[in-house]
């Protein structure tokens, strides 16, 4: 995963589903991820002015903020007309910004500007990624400020940062996890349905478990939509061979109807309150001694449909 990589999908894991650009070539690696990293809707605007009404425009009727992908200094000074009202209105908006890189910066090209300097202005938060390593993190801090603030935040993004690599990326988690499984520790895709739980991590990272968010089962048994995105999960895990656990199951009624959609296990005030660290310590030793002893019982508790 490269820079552009890392923040495209940062940008899409906090909820920014709509970026209008306007690239040039320091921003292709980022055109060149959309293509690799799916849940970004891409607007082209053939005017950086046009762009940014756009996104104000946007997030005053999404009431979420969209990003702006924006062509070096003269890029961003074309977009600042909107992007002051943005900020005046207090309108979430991300606006990132492509640059050269780092080390062409001492030619002087035509287009190099102090972009920070234009940024200013006319943003609450400015920052340049200094490297692939940090850009995650810095497109997170920018949502937060967009998102939760309700502010205009821009993030400058060098070409050498956006197509160097992350080695943050999935690429070391996916053989951190890799690790574990192969001692034995089984590894669970946690919330599916929900926040940054995605689809793509079923085929990304070596999974044993997939768990459905409570927020799904909760209304499952009235809900058809809740029902569809239930059994679609349990068929999505029958062909990866993963267990299927449901969260939040609180009735006899949504157990009843997590077993006719073949859920294997649920969690939830159903099967008990929730427990103490000591209270989880004892049940799991006890089941240790359980299954060491032959218990027959011991799988049957284990498993809770």
């Amino acid at each position: 995963m490269n820079g552009a990589e890392s923040l495209l999908t940062t940008l899409i894991n906090n909820g920014i589903e709509v970026c209008f650009a306007n690239p040039g070539t320091s921003e292709m690696h980022f055109v060149a991820a959309l293509d690799e990293v799916q849940g970004m809707r891409c607007v082209l605007c053939l005017f950086e002015g046009v762009l940014s009404g756009a996104a104000d425009g946007y997030a005053r009727m999404a009431r979420k903020p969209a990003s702006t992908l924006l062509h070096l200094g003269p890029g961003l000074g074309n977009a600042l007309a909107n992007i002051h009202n943005a900020k005046k209105g207090h309108v979430p908006i991300v606006n990132i910004v492509g640059d050269h890189a780092t080390y062409h910066v001492q030619y002087d090209a035509p287009l190099t500007a102090d972009i920070e300097g234009i940024a200013g202005p006319v943003s609450h938060w400015v920052r340049t990624s200094t490297s692939a390593a940090e850009i995650a993190r810095d497109a997170a801090e920018a949502v937060r400020q967009a998102a939760e603030l309700g502010r205009v935040a821009t993030l400058m993004l060098p070409a050498d940062v956006s197509w160097g690599d992350n080695p943050n990326g999935p690429e070391l988690a996916i053989e951190r996890l890799t690790e574990l499984r192969r001692i034995g520790v089984r590894i669970a895709l946690d919330d599916f349905g929900t926040g940054e739980s995605r689809l793509a991590h079923l085929y990304q990272y070596p999974l044993d478990t997939l768990k459905i968010d409570g927020s799904v089962v909760k209304d499952a048994a009235s809900n058809r939509d809740h029902e569809a995105v239930i059994t679609a999960a349990v068929a999505l895990a029958r062909s990866r061979r993963l267990k299927v656990v449901a969260e939040g199951v609180e009735t006899e009624e949504q157990r009843v109807h997590l077993v006719r959609w073949q859920c294997d296990r649920m969690q939830g005030n159903l099967c008990g309150p929730a427990a103490t660290a000591a209270e989880t310590e004892g049940l799991l030793l006890r089941q240790r001694r359980a299954s060491q002893v032959g218990d027959p019982g011991a799988k049957a508790s284990r498993r809770l449909l």
